[in-house]
């Protein structure tokens, strides 16, 4: 996997779900810029990839409530003037009430179309230009869902190092792999399919037990995982992350 990766719809299984929500993660912010938002079961969400921007419904319409800033985008999108809290009204001169409308426009564009949006940011209104870029050409970048109490532990410590994982009858599997995380690791690499079996020296048989053997460490504890790569046991280890305000963006419904 290369290039832009945006991962809409991948369900981390972690239990039974008392919660829904989104997890963003880029390489090219820091965690520390993250926080975690509370969501109203009905809101929308979507990201414009080209600056990393996180689109979620208000009762103004859709607003930005996150994006990447300028000097960490591709150099094609850092004089695009979008902020946070800034409304978008109008999208190539159409009126839109919600983040699902923006997402249909925008999907409904070719790469190299032009997106212009009309913002109202405080009393000022403004119309700023996006070009659809082609995926393979922008940063990594992940958005998937997720959700199950006492689960950010996982989600956060995997998505740090580039893994995406997901539940399979109880084991927990790495869904997908960031590309770009290689010298995060020692003792060998992980890939898509494989199946983590031991953290530290005990057997996992859950993501909530993985969670909770996890938070037992301390930062910058070396994580040691085994996996099953068909069928072959191989050892991977890895710096454990900051807990507090070193997360993913994590957006809560």
């Amino acid at each position: 996997m290369r290039g832009s990766r945006l991962v809409s719809t991948v369900s981390l299984a972690l239990g039974m779900m008392a919660t829904m929500g989104l997890v963003l993660f880029t390489p090219t912010i820091s965690f520390a810029q993250a926080r975690t938002v509370q969501l109203l079961p009905d809101q929308d969400v979507f990201m414009l990839s080209e600056l990393g921007a996180v689109i979620v419904d208000s009762e103004n319409g859709p607003t930005i409530l996150m994006v990447i800033p300028r000097e960490k985008r591709t150099e094609a999108y850092r004089d695009v003037d979008l902020r946070e809290g800034d409304t978008i009204l109008m999208v190539n001169g159409k009126k839109i009430t919600g983040a699902r409308r923006l997402k249909e426009i925008y999907e409904g564009l070719k790469i190299g179309d032009e997106l212009k949006l009309g913002i109202r940011r405080g009393k000022e209104m403004l119309i700023e230009s996006v070009v659809k870029a082609d995926p393979d050409k922008l940063p990594a970048q992940v958005m998937m869902l997720k959700g199950g109490e006492g689960s950010d532990d996982v989600a956060t410590v995997m998505a740090a190092v580039g893994l995406i994982l997901r539940e399979d009858d109880g084991q927990v599997v790495i869904d997908d792999v960031l590309p770009g995380m290689e010298d995060k690791f020692t003792g060998g690499l992980p890939h898509k399919g494989d199946v983590i079996v031991k953290l530290q020296e005990t057997s996992i048989t859950g993501p909530g037990q993985l969670s909770e053997i996890y938070a037992k460490l301390k930062a910058n504890d070396q994580v040691r995982l085994t996996l099953d790569h068909q069928g072959t046991e191989v050892s991977i280890s890895f710096a454990k992350q900051e807990c507090s305000g070193n997360k993913p963006l994590i957006i809560k419904k």
